[in-house]
């Protein structure tokens, strides 16, 4: 014979189907306060959404990743001497971001944009640009940021790497080549490309 449910039983039971209302309304409150944050004017001070999410939330990787752009962001628009601790900022962000999503290549982007503002040594910058191509050696959504950046640190790329570079950027679309090289006109890396590459894919954007 079935057991009747006592009110004691119905109470439990009722907390237990609470649990996951209760973690969807969270879920969606840190969804939003990540997407006012995200939409917030950038300043030197920090993102009271952003904030307020990171105050409820954890392990939550787009929340990361909202914290490493304002940072990185804020870094921009601030004074000299406060960049280089709002850039390290932002590559915790990104770091964790990464460490709680670690097959999505934009994170690591991220991270390797925070390691390039930060101008870090040479072997971080090869080994976080190898893990973006390694991970995800055929999405060219990354290619407009990643042959950017690496440009401006043409120099602490490995030989490898920069032909990657000479390479990516031959079959890259006309806009992405054109804002890579308009962004960073006048560099070592800028140079190195109009050097190395066919003339006839360059001529227009390195005269």
């Amino acid at each position: 014979m079935p057991t009747r449910l006592t009110a004691e039983h119905w109470l439990k039971l009722r907390w237990v189907l609470l649990i996951p209302a209760l973690f969807m309304i969270h879920y969606g409150v840190v969804s939003v306060l990540v997407a006012l944050g995200t939409e917030a004017e950038v300043t030197t001070q920090d993102n009271p959404w952003l904030s307020l999410a990171d105050a409820i939330s954890v392990g939550n990787p787009e929340l990361e990743a909202a914290l490493g752009r304002y940072e990185i962001s804020r870094g921009v628009i601030t004074a000299t001497e406060y960049q280089q601790a709002r850039f390290e900022s932002a590559l915790q962000h990104w770091n964790r971001a990464a460490e709680l999503r670690p097959y999505w290549p934009y994170y690591l982007l991220g991270g390797y944009e925070a390691a390039v503002r930060l101008n870090l040594p040479a072997e971080e910058i090869q080994r976080r640009f190898g893990e973006i191509i390694q991970l995800a050696p055929k999405e060219r959504g990354i290619d407009r940021s990643l042959l950017m950046l690496s440009t401006f640190v043409w120099r602490k790329l490995s030989s490898q790497q920069q032909e990657w570079m000479l390479d990516r950027i031959q079959t890259a679309n006309y806009n992405t080549r054109r804002y890579v090289f308009s962004v960073t006109k006048g560099t070592e890396g800028y140079y190195a490309l109009c050097a190395n590459l066919p003339w006839n894919n360059v001529k227009q954007f390195c005269q």
